[in-house]
């Protein structure tokens, strides 16, 4: 498992049906690693083709938040949408022509948005105070379709993924240095095809993971265009790729490497290029990094069933936890780091193991479904568990177990005792909220009969209260200085709900798109 982003104010998982890594798309990225893949890797009369888990990813969609504001891209008008979620106010802020993606600057009212059909950045700023919002144009010497941003909103990555006939520029980024009164953007020449970035925590370097290796880049150094070199982080860099993940330790350090179907695991030094090869018994399907980076945690779910702990340090020192019985294909940590829970995407295995990493011990949960998604809150108290689903639909009057299997729904389970609360539903639940006091979650749930809501789930009394919608919802935003979250939905002109999380009183936003209009 990949970390998840960091909390700025929420956390927003897409639960949507999303196989990009496991039907080998190279794009696929999911925080600071990358799992990548095509092709096959056994040919005709040989091995069982190895099959990855089904990892749902971490995704950071429109509408964005800030502390007291919600931003939308708004294309057809050159513009971005300012909402505020306090007073309700809609504000149209002027552009590049054709905005396309955004990116919100952490803990704050600020955003830096793409043009594509200007070809140029756009860096917006609402003063602390409110009010008018200020507007700075910086030059993209290419096209991009790729933002991020790092946590303290000092610089920013943008790079271009490759979309039908469009290549774009396949071996370049564009660093941003967002800074007040000193904005620039400097392109930066790096391995082939970029496919993610990660940022080095508390510093300036950023790691630019590419189909050939990773591509370090120290982004306060730069003065105007440059190229660095690329670190290979696998025997052959032009292998194809397969389910490929690349993890980057929090200082920047040292790389990560899970390669699909081989059975090791690389531990790269991005500073000297030195390897360690750590043999081990089976193909991993998974990696998880402890939140200090020291750790690395491996799954084997075929060969063997087996957790695997690796000390980056002294990788000979690894310690092996026989999981005989439940073949875990998928390994996440709680947001303290405390616990590892353990799953698998594979049908029939309705359960989920915790393991405490201080002492070792390892909990087998039994649920009534099996899991298609964990998303751990932020308080590491309790796990939101979204269930796959058996084929037919669910008749009344049938046995009750036949029933859930072919029933939509999610679990809260308490991670301390493994009491779960089974939610079920007619619809497949999308994307999903959580406050980051981990005291709520709200579950979107579009529905195809109309009847469009939200879940407010109290996590702690796991307790479900619908909340009806009038559009189909699709994504979710808290907002910090209005203790609400925004719900975007489907329509034709625009619609956002805010959703007080103190009260579940609900006031919605309709027509942005044609200069707002409050119900």
């Amino acid at each position: 498992m990949k970390h998840p982003l960091i909390y700025t104010a929420i956390l927003v998982l897409s639960f949507g049906c999303s196989d990009d890594a496991e039907r080998g798309d190279p794009a696929a990225t999911s925080g600071p690693g990358h799992g990548q893949g095509v092709g096959d890797n056994a040919g005709e009369g040989g091995p069982a083709p190895f099959v990855p888990e089904d990892e749902i990813q971490v995704a950071l969609q429109v509408p964005q938040g800030g502390e007291r504001y919600v931003f939308v891209v708004s294309t057809g008008l050159d513009a971005v949408v300012r909402i505020d979620a306090v007073t309700l106010k809609v504000d149209l802020i002027e552009v590049g022509g054709s905005p396309t993606l955004m990116r919100t600057l952490p803990a704050q009212d600020a955003l830096i948005v793409i043009n594509s059909g200007t070809q140029d950045f756009s860096l917006v700023r609402t003063p602390a105070e409110g009010g008018e919002a200020t507007v700075t144009t910086l030059d993209a010497p290419t096209a991009v379709n790729r933002l991020e941003v790092t946590q303290d909103g000092a610089h920013a990555v943008a790079w271009f993924e490759p979309e039908g006939d469009e290549l774009g520029e396949l071996q370049q980024v564009l660093v941003l240095n967002l800074s007040a009164g000193e904005e620039a953007v400097y392109p930066v020449g790096v391995g082939f095809h970029p496919l993610s970035v990660t940022f080095q925590e508390g510093g300036p370097h950023c790691y630019v993971v590419t189909e050939d290796g990773v591509s370090p880049i120290d982004m306060a150094a730069l003065t105007g265009p440059s190229f660095v070199t690329t670190v290979a982080v696998t025997p052959d860099p032009g292998e194809p790729l397969f389910d490929r993940e690349v993890l980057i330790t929090p200082d920047g350090s040292t790389a990560v490497v899970r390669r699909g179907g081989v059975n090791e695991l690389r531990i790269v030094d991005l500073d000297t290029s030195d390897t360690v090869e750590v043999a081990l018994d089976g193909a991993p399907t998974d990696v998880d990094l402890s939140r200090n980076g020291e750790e690395a945690l491996v799954v084997i779910r075929d060969e063997v069933q087996q957790l695997v702990r690796i000390p980056l340090d002294a990788p000979d020192e690894l310690e092996i936890i026989d999981l005989s019985g439940t073949p875990a294909g998928l390994v996440t940590l709680t947001r303290d780091g405390k616990k590892a829970l353990l799953h698998t995407t594979l049908p029939g295995h309705e359960w989920l193991a915790v393991l405490t990493l201080e002492t070792g011990d390892l909990e087998v949960h039994t649920l009534k479904k099996g899991v298609r998604s964990v998303a751990p809150a932020p308080d590491s108290q309790t796990v939101l568990v979204v269930h796959d689903k058996a084929e037919g639909a669910p008749v009344q009057g049938e046995e009750l177990e036949d029933f859930i299997d072919k029933s939509h729904a999610y679990s809260v389970v308490d991670v301390t005792t493994g009491f779960a609360k089974l939610e079920l539903l007619e619809d497949q639940p999308g994307e999903v909220a959580m406050t980051p006091d981990g005291l709520k979650a709200y579950v979107l749930i579009p529905a195809a009969n109309g009847a469009h809501g939200v879940d407010e789930v109290d996590l702690r009394a796991m307790l479900a209260t619908p909340i009806a919608l009038g559009s189909p919802p699709r994504h979710a935003v808290y907002i910090p200085q209005a203790e609400r979250v925004a719900v975007s939905q489907e329509h034709p002109v625009g619609r956002i709900t805010f959703i007080s999380t103190q009260t579940g009183d609900t006031e919605t936003v309709t027509g942005f798109e044609l200069n707002g209009l409050i119900e």
